[in-house]
């Protein structure tokens, strides 16, 4: 969770409310200055990804397995759509069965779906992708290079006790498991392997933090000087009439 140098987060809900965030949000945008973006040399487009057989396990332990606190909302979304009872018992190696022959459900849902396209890995040309497994470091890494300094991190985990319990979960059987995610989730596998072929995960190259050209400035301050540029200019016998009137 990223935060000003003055803003605590009091509960989880604050962690989770987008407008906290430094960073603008794409849909606050009009297309032309997502555009920009998007495409100029000036910007530092950055992603973070996670291990998948990591993220599914997570995923499986706190949206779709049974709680104290009976079905979620995500497993009751997803048993509809499967045609499963919610009380019906599937193991995490049953789900991930389902995920690589049902590519609906495995894309349903923000928390299982392909990060190959919940990043739009093959539309956004990208200065640096972080991991999850080394997120301290590489948030940090790209945060100095936005801000020009590390931005202090909130942990929930130490802050608000807030950890997975996929750790504590024990997997009847791990070999099969990766073998079945392994092929619901290829693609994300293949775009790992490219992250590292690319050197995205440490790039060389950074934008450098100079002034802009004014060719590369955003579309909205283009349109207002090309504005300014046709409007009329009162003249001193503009004013004289204006005067007489």
């Amino acid at each position: 969770v990223m935060t000003g140098s003055n803003f605590v987060p009091a509960t989880m809900f604050e962690v989770h409310k987008r407008k906290m965030n430094p960073l603008i949000q794409p849909r606050t945008l009009r297309p032309a200055q997502l555009t920009w973006l998007l495409n100029a040399k000036r910007v530092i487009r950055f992603a973070f990804v996670r291990d998948p057989v990591s993220r599914f396990v997570s995923a499986f332990a706190d949206k779709i397995a049974l709680g104290s606190n009976g079905p979620t909302s995500h497993r009751v979304e997803l048993f509809g759509h499967l045609g499963l009872d919610v009380e019906a018992s599937v193991s995490a190696e049953d789900l991930a069965d389902i995920f690589r022959e049902d590519k609906v459900a495995r894309d349903m849902n923000r928390h299982w779906w392909l990060q190959r396209h919940g990043i739009a890995f093959d539309l956004i040309d990208y200065t640096f992708i972080g991991h999850q497994k080394s997120w301290d470091a590489d948030f940090a890494t790209v945060s100095a290079r936005i801000f020009g300094e590390a931005l202090p991190v909130f942990d929930t985990r130490t802050r608000f006790g807030h950890a997975t319990v996929s750790h504590k979960r024990k997997l009847s059987d791990p070999a099969r498991l990766e073998g079945l995610i392994a092929e619901a989730y290829a693609d994300d596998y293949a775009m790992l392997a490219e992250i590292a072929q690319r050197g995205l995960n440490a790039p060389k190259d950074w934008p450098k933090p100079v002034k802009r050209e004014r060719s590369e400035a955003p579309p909205k301050k283009r349109r207002r000087r090309a504005a300014q540029a046709q409007q009329p200019t009162e003249t001193s016998a503009d004013k004289t009439a204006a005067s007489a009137t």
